[in-house]
């Protein structure tokens, strides 16, 4: 997979310089996005729901992602990175064969919330984020 320019800030934060898009109707998506944002990446949100306060870095379209004909008709084309971070894993597998197809970017990355379903993604050829491996790191960590 490749990997994307990464450089450091002055006040130690990483900076992100590339289009990104993430897709998921859900906090972790939003917070996904503002985060990018933050960083320097260029972003498009895709979510069902309204953002209540969108970031002014972060451009928002408002679709059901069950909608492959909305998600394909967001303007995702320039992304270089598509993160989908859904509360279903079926959901995310679909758009993530979608974003594939459609936006050919040259990294996906995909929240998985049930491990015994890691080896689907990987045969897709995505980055896969295992929620349950890095909760029980971050509280290990914290112990």
């Amino acid at each position: 997979m490749a990997k994307h320019q990464i450089s450091g800030n002055s006040d130690g934060t990483a900076s992100v310089e590339t289009p990104a898009c993430v897709i998921g109707d859900c906090h972790v998506g939003q917070a996904v996005a503002t985060r990018l944002a933050a960083s320097g990446a260029t972003v498009t949100f895709v979510g069902a729901s309204p953002v209540a306060d969108p970031p002014p870095d972060v451009t928002t379209k408002e679709v059901d992602e069950l909608d492959s004909d909305a998600v394909v008709a967001v303007d995702a084309d320039e992304a270089d990175v598509v993160v989908v971070v859904g509360t279903a894993d079926s959901t995310n597998l679909l758009l993530a064969q979608l974003a594939r197809v459609e936006y050919e970017p040259e990294t996906i990355v995909v929240l998985v919330n049930d491990p015994g379903r890691v080896r689907a993604f990987e045969d897709l050829g995505v980055e896969t984020i295992v929620l349950p491996d890095v909760l029980a790191a971050v509280v290990t960590e914290q112990l």
